[in-house]
């Protein structure tokens, strides 16, 4: 279903619950040149249980306070794939009222505020899902399931399971947060157990995160936002030592699972020398870079030092030849007489007695 010529949100509404009435599956998608815009109207949609909504279309628009630019009930299933969903305004962008969210590759779903919420699961298996402030990137009352793609959430939480039986399981992708709030004395900063403080917040449990999963919480509490490449400065990774500051073709980000590049605009990384230390693929760990690349380092300056040595040397016996010979010979006397062959065949007389 191509949404391109349809005049607006209540068009597009109309048209699919038509098609959903008779049909399992429905895919939206839209041919314009640019994304349809809601013109700040909301969209909502019902999805009747045991069927789905297949999202294909670039959608924006702005977003009122306590709406959302998507809205979706019933209990059915919408998947978004191969397109770009982008709020602006206070609102959520995607609100799943009563049924399951799933992000595949190359979709990207962004706003201000929560870019999704859903009172059923959020599944992400690809493309990015990203909220630029507010209260997180998902909030979501069932459970959350990251097995690839991105989550970033430059305010709040990146994942919160609000749910009395939510869980959170992470096993493969990569989840980014800062982390800008003061610490009380009676709570620390940082991992207990698998809950990471500023990223990942369950109402009961714990987030279970496995390999290739990372997790990463930057703390932005100092205000530095310059570090050295290869290391790990104010970040709290879990599992541990799967992640670094990088900069990668003069962007600056974070390096994870020795491999995969997520770029970040608010940091500054200085590039260095850094070896990876192989960690059975998991990562580098930050502390042995450093003793790698410290070791490096003093390697190549013995090095220079003894080419150094060696050039002096060579220039030493290179001015002794020279000296050498420069320095004037004894002439021979052409004119001295030559002794006869005769003579000098001669034996010696015998002295007389």
């Amino acid at each position: 279903m191509d949404i391109k010529d349809m005049a607006d949100t209540a068009a597009i509404k109309t048209a699919i619950e038509t098609e959903l009435a008779t049909t399992d599956t429905v895919t939206v998608i839209h041919t314009g040149s640019a994304a349809y815009d809601s013109a700040a109207a909301d969209l909502k949609i019902f999805i009747p249980a045991g069927k789905k909504l297949l999202w294909q279309a670039d959608y924006t628009g702005e977003v009122a306070a306590e709406t959302a630019l998507l809205f979706f009930a019933g209990g059915g299933t919408v998947e978004f794939a191969g397109c770009s969903i982008i709020g602006t305004g206070e609102g959520s962008v995607i609100y799943q009222g009563n049924g399951d969210v799933v992000v595949s590759e190359n979709a990207e779903i962004r706003g201000n505020n929560l870019a999704i919420t859903a009172t059923g699961n959020v599944t992400i298996k690809g493309g990015s899902v990203r909220s630029d402030k507010g209260e997180g990137a998902v909030m979501c009352m069932g459970k959350f399931t990251l097995s690839g793609g991105t989550v970033y959430a430059a305010e709040g939480y990146a994942v919160s399971g609000a749910g009395i039986n939510s869980t959170i399981t992470i096993s493969g992708g990569f989840i980014f947060a800062h982390y800008a709030e003061e610490v009380s004395a009676s709570s620390a900063h940082g991992v207990a157990g698998n809950n990471i403080e500023g990223a990942l917040t369950l109402f009961s449990g714990e987030p279970q995160i496995s390999k290739p999963g990372v997790v990463v919480v930057w703390d932005t509490l100092s205000g530095k936002t310059e570090y050295t490449n290869g290391t790990a400065e104010n970040l709290t990774v879990s599992p541990a030592n799967s992640a670094v500051w990088w900069v990668e073709d003069g962007v600056s980000g974070i390096r994870y699972n020795n491999e995969s590049f997520f770029p970040l605009e608010t940091v500054v990384v200085n590039d260095a020398l850094v070896i990876l230390n192989e960690d059975s693929g998991a990562g580098a760990d930050p502390n042995m870079n450093i003793a790698l690349t410290a070791a490096v380092v003093g390697g190549i300056l013995v090095i220079l030092i003894g080419v150094l040595v060696l050039m002096k040397r060579s220039r030493a016996r290179k001015r002794t030849a020279e000296v050498g010979a420069e320095t004037p010979q004894t002439p021979v006397d052409e004119t001295a007489p030559e002794l006869s062959s005769e003579l000098s065949s001669e034996p010696p007389s015998e002295e007389k007695k």
